[in-house]
Order: C-alpha cells, then structure tokens, then sequence
C-alpha cells in the first residue's frame, strides 16, 4: 500500500492551496432591467446570450458586444440565442438574423429616479435596428449584409438607429455608460446631408444620446430633450468613423434627468461635448424651469421681403433629401433676419416603419430635426451677407428649450436672427412656433465656414 502524501501542517507561514473558481461572468440586462421571461422550444434556458466577443475585446470589467443577435445556433433542444457573456437575455433569433427589441420597455421601471441596471453590454430598445458597419479594430462578429431596416418595427419616431450597442459602466444614482456608433452612409437621412461627403449631423449625437439613455432607464415613454445646454463639435464625423461616447445621467428631478458627454473618434480625436437634459413626456410638455431664458408670448413674426424660391434653397444648402428641412422662405431682411416654414408630413423618414396601433404621442416629430430645420434657416440667414466661404458646419448649441409636442400635420416656422457676425463665425438666436405655441427657443447657435480639406479628412490623405 502506497503511503499516504505529507500535506503542509497549518501554522504561522504556511498557507494552503485554495481551490480556484471559475469567476462567473458580468451579468448583462435586458433594456427594462428584467429577467427574460422563458419562451421558444428550449425549455430548460432562459433566452439567449448576448453575442461572444474575442480576447481582444474582453476585460472583466467591460463586455464589447453587439447589439444585433449575430451568431446563433441551434442545440439539441432547438434554436439557441447568440452566446456571450452574462445572463440570458432576449428572444429566440434564427442564425444569421438581427435582434433587437421591437418595443419600449415595460412602464413603471424609471419613475422619478434611475432604473435598475448591471454592468455589461445592453441592446437599444423601441428603434428600427440597421446594419452596422465594421468597427476599426472591433473584436466583435461582423454583422450581417442587410441594406436598410430589418422587419422589426420601431415604436417611436427617429430618424435613425443612433446608437449601435451600449455599455455599463457603473450603475446607482449615476449612471455611467459608452455608446458606440459607426457612421454609416446608409442609414436614413444621411445620403441627403452633404452628398459626396458623408458627415454625421451634430443632432444626431443628440438623438444617440435620446436613445440610449431612453433604453437603460426603461421608461414607458421615449424620453425627448428638454434642454441643450450646451453642445460643442470640435471636428467632422464621416462614413466610417467609430464614435464613443462617454455619457453620465443622473436625476434632477421628477421626470427629468441630466445628461453629459464626451465624444471621441476611433482615432482618439475628440469630437464632441454635450451637456442637456432629457425628460418624460410631462416634463417635455411643461414650461421650461426658472434660471433659463423665457419663452416669449405667443406673438406672429413680421413678414419681411420675400427670399429665394425652393430652387433657389436647393442652390444654397449643401443637403438634399430627406435631409433638406426647409421648405419655404416666408421673409428676409439679408444679415438680420429670417423666416422659414418647414411641413411636418406623416410620409417622413422619421415615421417610417413603425408598429401599427401606437398611441398618438409616439408620432411627436423628433427634436433633433426640428433643431436640424432651424440650423439650416440660420445657414440661408448667413449665407445672405456674402461672408462665408468653405463648408458651413454647426460649432455649438447653447441654451436650447423644447416645450409641447409636434405631430404630422404641423407647420413649423422659424424665425432666426443674425447677433453677431465674425470672418468664418456667426451666431444665431430665434425661435420656432407650431401656430400660435412657441415649441423651441434657440439661445445661440453657433456656426462656423471650414475649408473643404479641414472637414473631408479625404482631401488631405488622413484616416
């Protein structure tokens, strides 16, 4: 008989081997915080996993994946979701076929302060999914060849899928995340902005910002902007380009939350500082707070001499539909004043492929475009005083309110004025009505004429 091995006594210095633990992976949510509830033919799981990233992209603390269902597979008990890391989450998907949510989640999860969420990779909610392109240096499974919206139906209006996948940082009274998106020409209104150069419209950071906070905090409704207080972008985001975004909301009250971030390139270029504030539908429809500046009675713009005709906008603007957002020249007084109408039409891009039987108010017609209409009144306002050459961008928004909801049907007016004037700068105030109802307030937008080398990255042989 073999002796038995010596094991070392316990005393001062010794330490006896520990069995090692598999550490068990970061657990991922659903975008309304809840477990998946248990569906499909594999009865013995709970939905499906998110999709696996490789080494590259995986470090304990932050799991890179994928917002689409890409990679899944089918076990001996039928289909099974994308594997990942975390906990199960979502619906059954067929191999090959994208997955996002094709709803908002359930009401009752935010409330007046911030939703529960864990740390790990969350998929966006209520928005049409689109197909991503490849991320510069991205671990995660290329996604699938599909031109445009999937079949799944958004259940808001948007003017495009803003974020691709999202990841959380840290949870509890702030919330901290990174939203990633990939600029992609093929996404809606972007073959309109800028034809021949595919740039990211300033708004859209804005409505990547919308979305994905709307996702983590499971709210009944989609939130919508309340206040910009102060947007800064600081270099051109073309086809191509990954954009991060380093975002912190917290609660300030009832139904509204503080949003901040900080955009960066895949090349580390920072692009983009955003500071504003999103909010349920009351504290959207709701007068703005005290401290800001007022919304103005209900007072009908003069009307001025009349402006170019609708070719003469298309001679002037650099955009093209979907993305042209003026549709007539009510008056201008060149160097001073404008003013614009722009129709809110139920055929819009925004308003497409949308789930049948929503209610009334999830056909709100986006801030950020309205926001996007009145930027361009101001760059015909501009173009008017024969100062700026180059290619007309947005610099920064400060001090924009949004009161009360637009729908399909609507006119929108605008009315722009010129405060102060510089060689390759402008600065913009004015204020745009539904009717007799002030919806928007502009404190100051902030444009400036860049050479077309400074803005088509192209042009000068960079990446």
């Amino acid at each position: 008989m073999r002796p038995r091995p010596r094991l070392p006594r316990r005393g001062r210095g010794t330490v006896l081997p520990r069995p090692v633990r598999a550490a068990r992976p970061a657990r991922s949510v659903r975008a309304d915080g809840r477990r998946a509830a248990r569906r499909g033919g594999d009865h013995g799981r709970r939905g499906g996993h998110l999709p696996a990233v490789g080494a590259a992209g995986h470090d304990g603390a932050r799991h890179a994946a994928g917002l689409s269902g890409f990679g899944a597979r089918s076990g001996r008990r039928g289909l099974r979701g994308p594997r990942g890391p975390g906990r199960r989450d979502g619906a059954r998907v067929r191999p090959g076929a994208t997955r996002h949510g094709d709803h908002l989640p359930r009401p009752g999860r935010a409330g007046g302060a911030l939703a529960a969420v864990r740390p790990g990779v969350v998929r966006v909610s209520g928005v049409p999914s689109f197909s991503p392109s490849p991320s510069p240096g991205s671990a995660r499974t290329a996604s699938p060849d599909v031109a445009g919206p999937s079949p799944d139906r958004h259940t808001f209006a948007t003017p495009l899928r803003a974020v691709d996948r999202i990841e959380v940082l840290a949870e509890g009274p702030v919330l901290r995340f990174l939203a990633h998106k990939t600029v992609d020409p093929g996404d809606p209104y972007m073959a309109g902005h800028f034809p021949g150069l595919t740039l990211l419209p300033a708004v859209f950071v804005l409505e990547a910002l919308r979305q994905a906070t709307t996702t983590l905090l499971g709210a009944d409704e989609p939130l919508n902007p309340v206040e910009v207080r102060s947007g800064r972008w600081l270099a051109p985001m073309q086809g191509g380009d990954e954009i991060r975004l380093d975002v912190t909301v917290k609660a300030i009250g009832v139904g509204r939350w503080s949003v901040t971030a900080d955009g960066v390139r895949h090349d580390g270029t920072p692009v983009a500082e955003v500071r504003m504030v999103l909010g349920n539908r009351e504290a959207a429809e709701g007068s703005p707070p005290a401290g800001g500046p007022s919304i103005p009675a209900p007072v009908s713009p003069t009307p001025l001499s009349p402006g170019p005709d609708y070719t003469g906008i298309l001679d002037l603007l650099p955009v093209r539909h979907p993305m042209l957002l003026v549709d007539r020249v009510e008056a201008l007084d060149p160097g001073r004043l404008i003013t614009t109408v722009k129709a809110v039409s139920g055929s819009e891009p925004c308003y497409g492929g949308m789930a049948e039987g929503l209610p009334l108010s999830r056909y709100t017609y986006p801030r950020t475009l309205m926001l996007e209409s009145f930027g361009q009144s101001s760059v015909l306002l501009w173009l008017s005083t024969g100062t700026a050459e180059g290619v007309p961008v947005a610099a920064a928004f400060r001090d924009c309110r949004f009161t009360g909801e637009v729908r399909p049907g609507a006119v929108l007016r605008h009315v722009a004025r010129i405060d102060r004037l510089m060689a390759n700068n402008v600065f913009v105030s004015g204020q745009t009505w539904d009717g007799d109802r002030c919806v928007m307030t502009v404190g100051a937008l902030i444009g400036s004429s860049r050479p077309r080398a400074r803005v088509d990255r192209t042009m000068a042989g960079t990446s």
